[in-house]
This record gives C-alpha cells, sequence and structure tokens, in this order.
C-alpha cells in the first residue's frame, strides 16, 4: 500500500524552503544586520573623534608655524 501525503504539508513545506533560499540570498545580497550596521557606524565615529582630536592645529600664523 502506498503511503498517504498530505497535500497541505507538501505545499507549506515547499514554500518554507522557497523563502528560506530567499532569506539566504537576501542575507548575501545586503550583508549585516541594522544592529552590526548601527554599531559598525558607531564605532568608525568615535574613531573619526579620537583621530580628530589628536590633529594639530594648523591655522596660518599659529605659534610655532614654520611657514612664515
Amino acid at each position: 500500500m502506498a503511503e498517504t501525503i498530505n497535500l497541505r504539508f507538501v505545499r507549506k513545506r515547499k514554500l518554507r524552503e522557497t523563502a528560506d533560499a530567499a532569506a539566504a540570498r537576501n542575507r548575501v545580497t545586503f550583508g549585516l544586520s541594522k544592529t552590526a550596521r548601527t554599531q559598525a557606524a558607531a564605532s568608525e565615529t568615535r574613531a573619526a573623534a579620537a583621530h580628530a582630536g589628536h590633529l594639530r592645529d594648523r591655522t596660518p600664523g599659529a605659534a610655532g608655524d614654520d611657514e612664515s
């Protein structure tokens, strides 16, 4: 005797597999999650601010300026 198949389960399984494949494609396409993007942007902002804080003032006429 053949095994009975519930067509509703087969249809739902196929939809799930299709959705999983689309999700995998989107993960590759769009990359990072929103949380990871936010953390990376905050880290980059902190690094830029720290770097800017260490820059020397290069305004003309400043004390110690050798371009006279």
